[in-house]
Parts: structure tokens; sequence; C-alpha cells
């Protein structure tokens, strides 16, 4: 009698680690849900731009513009960076 108490022991154990697993599989895609989500309404929230905010962001946007320009010239002029000009191969 005592093996069949064991065994139904453990038939209980094993069922309420797979009820955990599931348990913990919701919460997983709940989180992960749950991050998309307000992911994707943060990035809808900071493509508007207030009218008294658009001189700023021009500023920034032109010197960003103005820096990556610089970096690139002289990235090429000390030949850290080479253009290649892809010709297609006739065959």
């Amino acid at each position: 009698m005592k093996q069949t108490g064991k065994k139904r022991g453990v038939r209980l154990n094993k069922k309420s680690q797979v009820t955990i697993f599931i348990i913990i599989g919701m919460i997983i895609l709940v989180t992960v849900g749950l991050f998309i989500y307000f992911k994707i309404a943060t990035t809808k929230r900071l493509g508007m731009i207030y009218p008294e905010a658009i001189p700023v962001n021009n500023f920034v946007e032109s010197c960003i513009n103005n820096v990556a320009k610089e970096g690139i010239t002289k990235a090429v002029s000390d030949h850290y960076l080479v253009w290649v000009e892809i010709m297609p191969i006739d065959r």
C-alpha cells in the first residue's frame, strides 16, 4: 500500500509541475505582450512633435546631419571607409 501512495504522490507532483510551468508560461506571454504594446504605444507618441519643439527638432537634426557628413568625409579621406561600386557581372 505504501508504494501506491508514493506513485500517487509522484503523479500529483508531476501534475503540479505542469501547472506551475503553464502559469509561468502565461506570465511570460503576458509580460512580453505588454512590453510590445507599450513599445508600440510610445513609438507612436514619439512620432508627434509639438509645434513649440519644431525649431529644437530642426536644430538637432541639422547637427546630426553635419556631424555625420563630417565623420563620413573624414573616414573616407583617412581610408577607414572605402566606397565600392557594385557592377553587374555579364555572363
